[in-house]
C-alpha cells in the first residue's frame, strides 16, 4: 500500500510483519529505458524489452502483532495505517509511530481483503468464510 503524499510504501506477507519502507528524498534513480545490448529482445524495435532491476530499499520500520500472515493493507491517511490477516483480525495502526491503535476481531475467520472509507468512517473486510464485514472505525 502506498501512503497519500507517497512519500512511504508499507508491504506485508507471510512472515505476519508490516514492512515501512521510505525513499530517499532525492527519489529513485531513474532506469534507463534501453537494456543491455545482450537482454534486448529479437524482431526489432516492436519487440518488447527486458525489464531493468528495480530499486532496492531497507525497511525502515517493522510492525508486528498479527499472528498469521498479513493478507492486505489500506492507507487513507498519513497517519493511520490498516491491515488485515488470515487470523481474523485488523488492526489499525499509528504510522508514525509503528504501534497498533485498535484491533477489530471477526469470529476467528481469515481476513482476506480490505478497504477503507473515510466518509463514513467504514472498514470493510472480506473473509475465507465468504462473508463481508463492515466496520465503524470510530469506535
Amino acid at each position: 500500500a502506498a501512503a497519500p503524499a507517497a512519500d512511504s510504501l508499507a508491504t506485508g506477507g507471510w512472515d505476519r510483519s508490516i514492512l515501512l519502507f521510505r525513499p530517499p528524498a532525492d527519489g529513485v534513480p531513474a532506469a534507463s529505458s534501453e537494456p543491455p545490448p545482450s537482454k534486448r529482445a529479437r524482431g526489432g524495435a516492436s519487440a518488447v524489452t527486458a525489464a531493468v532491476a528495480p530499486e532496492e530499499l531497507a525497511a525502515a520500520a517493522q510492525l508486528c502483532g498479527h499472528t498469521d500472515c498479513v493478507s492486505a493493507l489500506a492507507w487513507p491517511t498519513a497517519a493511520l495505517l490498516y491491515s488485515a490477516s488470515w487470523d481474523g483480525t485488523v488492526r489499525e495502526w499509528d504510522a508514525a509511530v509503528g504501534a497498533a491503535t485498535a484491533t477489530l476481531s471477526s469470529s476467528g475467520k481469515a481476513a482476506l481483503c480490505l478497504d477503507v472509507s473515510l466518509s463514513p468512517a467504514t472498514v470493510a473486510t472480506g473473509h475465507s468464510d465468504h462473508q463481508l464485514r463492515l466496520w465503524d472505525a470510530r469506535s
